[in-house]
């Protein structure tokens, strides 16, 4: 008996340890699954910090959207003070160069560039294209025309606005993803570079010295909606801007499938045949858009609105939340210059989230269309923080010019003497 007794033991111990050893490898490998599929980024989103929505100049100046929305020449001081939770994706860069002595030359090289690469400079405040990579010249009819001169505006705007701006180099890619197609020798990792990108992946140590700029559809885009200004113009409007029980009761979403196919086919499928779905996808033809395209302006009379990520971030967000409506958003991989801002649950509520397989869209519908007061003060968020202040073209005009100063402080300076480039106005 007591060498039974024994061996039990022993048994037991073992299947204890094993038991230990099973539970901490089903915890790292969920750790492992966390870091790769549970975004970083949305979990930023869920801050319960609240947004700063205005605070006045010393001379009491005050932002006012009916007066300011449109102005591009706030001084500094009132843009700091019309947009105080702007400047988070700078303030994130420009900390991660100062810790590394600041900007080199050489962290400017866009040799792995295949399309969409820029590297410019600005000179007594004018911009000059030092080399360029398919950035205007558009091959495979992707857009990279429209992109890039819609961003070479938006710069040399900036410039031009920015008080006391130092001389710069600077490069910019216009592609989904910074790194796309990269020209790489085999085994070669992407290299470290200060490029001024759309957006960043959160997780991806790789992107964590971009600079995130505003994308080209603050500037325009034709097929879409027209300029941003025009777009707003009209969604703004009286007569289209309704109360959420006067619009359309349904969520809308028009896209191609390809650019993220697991995303945009689980957001069809859960929809599937919905009363509360207005939800198609479309394809990008020879001769533009084909299937049943929905102007971006159109959408907006729509009570709800769903976005999905793409190749990377996707433009679509920034017009559904100028709609005053509620929008659907789902667990994000990508963040943009004002992601940070999104608030999926709390006090400043602006958006609704969703998991990646939009398995619990449904229910978040249903209950949502039972308590219209809610919806509506969710759609009143958005508008309050995005559409009337924070994607307001001002708002954009002062991160481009705070950009551009921030930059400036931990970047080389160029040689004054060196007068290479030639003038935005010749590129275009």
């Amino acid at each position: 008996m007591p060498v039974i007794f024994g061996m039990l033991q022993q048994h037991a111990v073992r299947l204890i340890v094993f038991l230990i050893c099973l539970l901490a490898a089903i915890w790292t490998l969920e750790v492992i699954y966390a870091k790769n599929h549970i975004s970083p980024a949305w979990t930023s989103f869920t801050s319960s910090k609240k947004i700063t929505h205005s605070q006045p100049t010393e001379s009491g100046w005050e932002y006012t959207s009916s007066r300011d929305a449109d102005n591009y020449m706030l001084s500094a001081t009132q843009c700091d003070a019309a947009f105080p939770d702007l400047y988070y994706e700078i303030d994130r860069a420009v900390k991660f160069w100062r810790a590394r002595g600041g900007i080199k030359k050489h962290d400017l090289g866009i040799e792995f560039a295949q399309y969409g690469g820029l590297r410019a400079r600005i000179r007594k405040k004018q911009l000059y294209i030092l080399e360029a990579k398919n950035f205007i010249v558009d091959p495979h009819k992707w857009g990279l025309k429209e992109r890039g001169m819609a961003t070479l505006h938006q710069i040399q705007q900036a410039a031009i606005l920015t008080d006391d701006l130092p001389d710069m180099e600077f490069s910019v890619i216009t592609a989904d993803q910074t790194f796309d197609n990269a020209n790489l020798a085999e085994g070669e990792s992407v290299p470290e570079r200060a490029i001024w990108s759309y957006a960043r992946q959160v997780y991806n140590e790789s992107h964590d010295p971009f600079w995130v700029v505003p994308d080209f559809n603050f500037w325009a885009w034709g097929a879409i909606g027209g300029s941003y200004g025009d777009f707003r113009r009209e969604i703004m409007s009286p007569e289209r801007d309704l109360p959420l029980l006067e619009r359309i009761p349904k969520i809308v979403w028009r896209g191609v499938i390809w650019t993220n196919a697991a995303i945009r086919e689980a957001l069809v499928r859960a929809s599937k045949d919905k009363p509360w779905s207005d939800i198609e996808a479309m394809s990008w033809g020879t001769n533009g858009i084909e299937g049943s395209h929905i102007r971006a302006q159109d959408q907006c009379r729509y009570a709800m609105g769903a976005h999905t990520e793409g190749r990377s971030w996707s433009g679509r967000l920034k017009y559904l939340l100028n709609c005053h409506s509620v929008i659907f958003v789902h667990q994000l991989d990508w963040t943009t210059f004002y992601y940070h801002l999104l608030r999926p649950s709390g006090e400043d509520q602006n958006v609704v989230s969703t998991n990646r397989e939009f398995s619990d869209l449904e229910r978040n519908i249903e209950s949502l269309m039972k308590d219209p007061a809610r919806m509506q003060q969710i759609a009143d968020n958005a508008a309050a923080t995005f559409r009337d202040r924070y994607l307001t073209p001002a708002a954009v005009a002062c991160y481009w010019r705070h950009l551009l100063t921030a930059y400036a402080e931990v970047s080389f300076r160029p040689d004054l003497n060196d007068e290479r480039g030639i003038s935005f106005e010749e590129f275009l």
